[in-house]
């Protein structure tokens, strides 16, 4: 195993599933014993009957997908192993991947399974990557052991205080603690203790599945866990960081995507596996800890992978590319990039978003931070995470450089020809991302010019919450892509022809004419 970084952090996953405390004692949870609540108009409640068993708490882990193969053509080889390259092309040129395929191929493409593991390899990493999660979320609840029951946080940041009638039993046992959700965020005390049940079933069940693990696999595990805790052993919490990270946590996660099925009935308890998630990432990656917007990302992969092991250390991998985001020079940056492109693509509506009475671009901060989640239709906006994620089009810049980097080291060594200094052709840092919000931009480009100050640009940008159409913004993107990669070496291939002064390169001209 690798060995912990100098600042705590733990290495990429590149380890027994050992269960844990029944979540009755740990978060105070029911029985379905009926409750009756005082000041409240809501009736007695079974929460068995009120709530439909619409969705499961997501498992611990999953090991079913390591040797699932993947039905996409051309992708996976006999052994199991999968062509990054060709996956990647896939997702992008079909606009994603079905319903069916989306959960194994997130796992591949978000780095949690290396694309050169085999079938019979992965269900090994599935095992270590589950004991170290364990081991890791174990540490946290021993060093902060108050802090493994949610905080009743209202919007306002308070306590939210809720007084119940409990049964004898439980008043008996010692303090009730209720760690869900708080009335002010739009939850009832039924689905409070609905969430509590479902989640302390769940953790009964892997407590369940443990004791029937064989000897063999026991032996097993228990080497990966002590394997985990000496890994473990040296990475050292900054507390009073880590507890105002979850007093956060704790304000965000009972808002999470409550409309989403996937939080309804049963589902619940997944906004408990969504926090123990968020929180083990801020334990063990200080240097990012926890910001606002990363519950939504993580919901993402949650809802997707419904595996709270295999959500970790997806989200991880997602985090190591894309955590600069949640910091301000970061996402100042993309707002930069963006500005800049829309220069290039229309000028004039650059000009009227850059005026003294609107800062420049930063309506358009949630939708580069959150993969456009709001914009469009819960499902589509999934496909495009994916689409976006996928870096197709990137990785096709990236090996063009790589071809020019080759040709400037093949001159250099060339006594015929003089070394020339060349402007770059294409702005690589024009993602596609940076393409799908001009594109937005600019099909409301007269909506926009309208706009006179900051409160009607975050006005219209509320306006497209849910209402935009992802394969027409999909293809207009790519439109806009291919004419400014089009236009840009145009220009490139003109300056270089004029700084060569060679009318005799019938290959230059012939290909700037291409691009005429």
């Amino acid at each position: 195993m690798d060995a912990p970084q100098a600042n705590g952090q733990l290495p990429s996953p590149t380890g027994n599933i050992i269960g844990s405390k029944s979540s009755a004692t740990q978060l105070g949870a029911c029985d379905g014993t009926p409750l009756q609540t005082i000041g409240i108009s809501s009736p007695v409640y079974h929460v068995t009957e009120e709530f439909g068993d619409h969705r499961k708490v997501a498992s611990f882990y999953s090991p079913a997908p390591c040797m699932t193969p993947l039905g996409l053509p051309g992708v996976m080889d006999a052994e199991g192993r999968v062509d990054e390259s060709r996956l990647r092309m896939h997702i992008f040129k079909n606009g994603g991947v079905s319903l069916s395929e989306r959960g194994q191929v997130w796992r591949f493409l978000f780095g949690m399974y290396p694309c050169s593991s085999t079938s019979l390899e992965r269900p090994l990493l599935q095992e270590q990557l589950s004991v170290r999660y364990h081991a890791m979320k174990m540490k946290w609840h021993k060093l902060l052991p108050s802090t493994i029951r949610m905080r009743l946080n209202g919007t306002d940041g308070k306590i939210c205080k809720i007084f119940v009638v409990l049964p004898v039993k439980w008043l008996l046992s010692g303090t009730f603690s209720l760690p869900f959700i708080p009335l002010s965020c739009g939850g009832s005390l039924a689905e409070l203790v609905a969430a509590v049940q479902y989640f302390d079933a769940r953790q009964e069940r892997v407590q369940q599945q443990a004791e029937d693990q064989s000897d063999e696999v026991r032996e097993r595990l228990s080497f990966l866990e002590l394997q985990a805790q000496v890994l473990l052993e040296r990475v050292t919490f900054d507390l009073e960081e880590l507890q105002e990270a979850i007093r956060i946590i704790d304000k965000d996660v009972p808002r999470t995507d409550r409309d989403l099925p996937y939080y309804s009935g049963e589902g619940l308890g997944n906004l408990l596996v969504l926090r123990d998630i968020l929180i083990t990432y801020a334990a063990f990656h200080p240097e990012v800890s926890y910001a606002q917007g990363m519950n939504d990302l993580c919901s993402r992969f949650l809802e997707v992978l419904d595996s709270e092991v295999d959500t970790y250390w997806s989200f991880s991998c997602y985090m190591e590319k894309f955590s600069k985001d949640f910091r301000a020079d970061g996402l100042h940056r993309k707002i930069e990039l963006e500005a800049a492109l829309l220069k290039e693509l229309d000028p004039q509506l650059h000009t009227h978003l850059i005026t003294d009475n609107m800062e420049s671009f930063t309506f358009c901060h949630r939708w580069l931070l959150l993969g456009f989640q709001r914009e469009f239709e819960h499902y589509d906006a999934l496909r495009l995470f994916e689409i976006l994620s996928c870096d197709h089009l990137e990785l096709i810049s990236q090996k063009v450089d790589r071809a020019r980097y080759q040709e400037r080291i093949a001159r250099r060594h060339s006594i015929e020809d003089k070394p020339v200094c060349e402007s770059q052709a294409v702005n690589t840092e024009f993602t596609f991302e940076l393409f799908i919000c001009a594109t937005i931009l600019l099909d409301n480009r007269d909506a926009l010019l309208r706009c006179r100050n900051d409160v009607q640009l975050i006005q219209f940008a509320n306006s497209l919450q849910g209402t935009l159409d992802l394969n027409s913004t999909l293809k207009k993107a790519e439109e806009h892509f291919y004419n400014y990669c089009k236009r840009s070496t145009w220009d490139y291939m003109n300056s270089l022809c004029r700084a060569r002064k060679n009318k005799e390169d019938h290959f230059l001209y012939q290909l700037r004419s291409f691009f005429s």
